[in-house]
């Protein structure tokens, strides 16, 4: 009777077994609880009676998944960090976390954004405490003083058998002996791996062909984003087609590169090394070469996300064989595009080397498929005469009207450098599909009736059941496109689209 009533008494989740008690409040918790002593999350559910209390304290999972983050001091006057009150109770606490999750995988994210030229080492002691468990990673994002970083790279001797996702944002400069190298020591399981993201020092990147010889068994890939050497040695591109043969990703849907340099150096290109390899009879190919030799490689992926953000400084460059993108080199990027298209949703070229013609000629191998819902653009925004973003590119992008006419009409005011705009478009770029334009160039190219065509052209009405209208339009520029948008701005925002125009000059 007693029992019966104790049943009665008790709300329908005390009912439920402990297991599910300990699952409900995993997903209550945020996916990085921010690790400190102020009795944050697990703790908060902790307070609410004895019996939770004692269910959080022993359930390894809710204490396998914290951010921390570190500080620099701006005083200075600690001789050893190590030594401050605060340190101390932050280790303290991390040792409890650790101690609590017991055997369960870990995820961390470990934060320490240097804001002063020698960092404090408390990040690096941080690490350490971490590598100790290094066997029970399975989601790490470290962010931390390439310094950090290098101070602890021999304390990774344990496997990495958990690991799936790892994140590594490297700030400042490496130690002598850190740089790439590092990624070997740590024993990266890269076959196991389903999401990479890099951000190595800038001179110790990995060339090209060195990344492409990592991602050999990285079979289980599905995000990969890295900075790397945009330099392949002729040797490398030569044999391209057996690399491609055993660089097989096929779960691989986001490929981020953000290619930088331009001069070999990596693993087995140290930079004094490098100079006396980059000969005549050691040849490296363009960065734009490199880039279209090393994209072929991914022909069998069926990505659905590209992002490419070319940073390459073209001054720096080492010899090599040929000159900018020649029609060889243009023409292998322009048949990936191709490849890709049946499976391409988000699309970003960002500062590459293209002019209008190339760029209206690479976005025709995705447009008929009209599998591409997001476009990114970016060029330099003080460079108009090498600007590929002209009342051309915008034509090409406007939908036909319903009416069997068109959108697009040639412009015929002069720009401020005098020269007349307008040109029709060579052809249409349907991209019936697409809902986020996102656009970064000078201006000076392209007009107001070219932009507000487009946008009028993608609206719900306008497409009539014939693709998706548009939903996100972002234009910023040197000079203003429209100089008085402000209506037109709210009769789209009516109309479902979000459109902005942002300028660096204001007339």
């Amino acid at each position: 009777m007693l029992n019966s009533y104790y049943q009665a008494a008790l709300s329908p989740f005390d009912r439920l077994p402990l297991e599910l008690h300990a699952e409900i409040f995993s997903h209550a918790l945020p996916a990085f609880p921010h690790l400190d002593d102020n009795g944050g999350a697990p703790m908060i559910i902790a307070r609410v009676c004895g019996t939770w209390r004692s269910l959080v304290l022993s359930t390894p999972k809710l204490w396998a998944s914290f951010e921390i983050e570190v500080q620099d001091t701006s005083d200075g006057e600690t001789p050893n960090e190590l030594l401050n009150p605060d340190t101390v109770k932050l280790l303290h606490s991390v040792q409890v976390w650790l101690d609590r999750s017991r055997n369960h995988p870990l995820s961390v994210r470990l934060i320490h954004m240097p804001t002063t030229p020698t960092p404090n080492s408390l990040s690096a002691q941080l690490l350490a405490m971490l590598a100790v468990h290094a066997r029970r990673w399975r989601h790490v994002e470290f962010m931390l003083p390439s310094t950090s970083f290098s101070e602890s790279q021999g304390l990774f001797s344990e496997e990495l058998h958990a690991l799936k996702h790892l994140k590594i944002h490297m700030k400042g400069q490496w130690d002598g002996n850190g740089g790439a190298n590092s990624l070997l020591v740590m024993n990266i399981p890269w076959a196991q791996l389903t999401t990479v993201d890099l951000r190595l020092d800038h001179a110790h990147l990995l060339n090209l062909d060195e990344f492409a010889d990592l991602l050999k068994g990285a079979a289980n890939l599905v995000s990969c984003s890295f900075n790397v050497n945009c330099i392949m040695s002729a040797e490398s591109a030569r044999k391209s087609s057996s690399i491609q043969d055993s660089l097989r990703l096929p779960a691989l849907e986001k490929l981020h590169l953000v290619l930088q340099g331009g001069s070999p150096t990596g693993l087995g290109f140290p930079n004094a090394q490098a100079q006396l390899l980059s000969t005549a009879q050691n040849p490296f190919l363009t960065p734009e070469q490199s880039l279209s030799t090393f994209l072929s490689l991914f022909s069998h992926c069926k990505l659905t996300h590209l992002h490419l953000d070319w940073l390459v400084d073209s001054s720096n460059t080492a010899p090599a064989v040929g000159s900018g993108w020649e029609a060889t080199s243009y023409s292998s990027f322009r048949s990936l595009l191709k490849t890709l298209s049946p499976t391409l949703h988000s699309l970003r070229l960002a500062y590459l080397p293209l002019g209008e013609d190339q760029l209206l000629q690479g976005l025709a191998q995705l447009s008929t498929a009209g599998k591409v819902r997001e476009l990114d653009l970016r060029f330099p925004i003080a460079d108009h005469e090498q600007d590929p973003i002209t009342d051309k590119f915008l034509q090409s992008l406007t939908r036909p009207s319903a009416s069997g006419g068109a959108h697009r009409q040639a412009p015929v005011e002069k720009k401020r450098n005098g020269v007349v705009q307008g040109e029709p478009p060579a052809q249409l770029l349907n991209f019936a599909g697409l809902q986020m334009l996102l656009v970064h160039c000078s201006g000076e190219r392209c007009n107001e009736k070219s932009i507000s065509g487009l946008v009028d052209s993608r609206t719900d009405g306008a497409m009539q059941g014939e693709g998706l209208p548009i939903t996100q339009v972002h234009f910023y520029s040197m000079y203003p496109v429209m100089l008085d948008a402000s209506q037109r701005i709210d009769a789209w925002a009516k109309a479902g689209i979000d459109v902005k125009f942002e300028s660096v000059v204001t007339l």
